[in-house]
């Protein structure tokens, strides 16, 4: 293939395409992109990109220097080894770059509106026929599923366990509202305004004593021993407590 003027080519290229595998690299700028749409115009007669975004062809394919494009020249060899010209045939070559306009499409997918991502995505993964099914997904998609006895039976079973399910979510959920509101109401009976936090706090545990504890403590305390007390002085005591009254 021989390219130029055009894109990002400004003067007449060659390249050798006869290899099997061909591999071709460059830092941005270096003429890729403009290379593969050469390739793709020069076997399709138009390349997509400036059809998807609707710009003149000669504008979009015009090197900006020589401000002009040439159709880039295709050259093959027969099965009798002879060289002759490639047209370009849509019809034929097409297949060629079809996975190449899915991955282009598809890099820049963030820049489509939702409905064509979605759609994009299904066609770059083939998935067209179930992004068709799942686009009409709602609640009503059991009135479109044909099911045997069998699937049919597993199916309502697992709706019926479900549904158990969800009863017992919802009661758990009553039932922990109930327990709150009874243990407000048991810590009101302590005292007016006390919280069952505080209720417990002045209850206490082992590994928080509370104002329970401490009294307990003080009780089971044994009391120190009298020393150099005798009856007639605790006598004494107790008469001079009383008539210190």
């Amino acid at each position: 293939m021989t390219i130029g003027p055009f894109r990002g080519f400004q003067t007449p290229e060659p390249f050798d395409l006869q290899k099997r595998v061909i591999l071709f690299y460059g830092p941005n700028g270096s003429g890729k992109t403009s290379f593969c749409e050469g390739l793709e115009f020069g076997l399709l007669g138009s390349v997509e990109e400036a059809e998807t975004k609707r710009i003149d062809g000669h504008t979009y394919l015009a090197n900006i220097h020589a401000r002009r494009f040439e159709p880039p020249a295709l050259r093959a060899t027969d099965h009798q080894n002879r060289e002759v010209a490639v047209a370009s045939n849509p019809d034929t070559f097409r297949f060629c770059f079809i996975e190449k306009n899915r991955i282009d499409a598809f890099s820049r997918i963030a820049a489509r509106p939702p409905t064509q991502r979605t759609e994009l995505i299904a066609t770059l993964f083939g998935m067209d026929k179930f992004n068709e099914f799942v686009g009409h997904f709602n609640e009503s998609v059991d009135q479109q599923l044909v099911l045997t006895a069998a699937k049919q039976l597993v199916l309502t079973g697992k709706r019926n366990a479900l549904a158990t399910d969800q009863a017992t979510v919802n009661g758990e959920a009553k039932a922990l509202l109930d327990l709150a509101a009874e243990d407000a109401s048991l810590a009101l009976t302590h005292s007016v305004g006390m919280t069952y936090a505080g209720l417990r706090a002045f209850i206490g545990t082992a590994e928080a004593p509370g104002r329970l504890q401490q009294l307990e403590g003080i009780l089971n305390a044994v009391p120190p021993a009298a020393i150099g007390l005798s009856r007639q002085g605790l006598l004494n005591a107790f008469e001079a407590s009383r008539q210190g009254q």
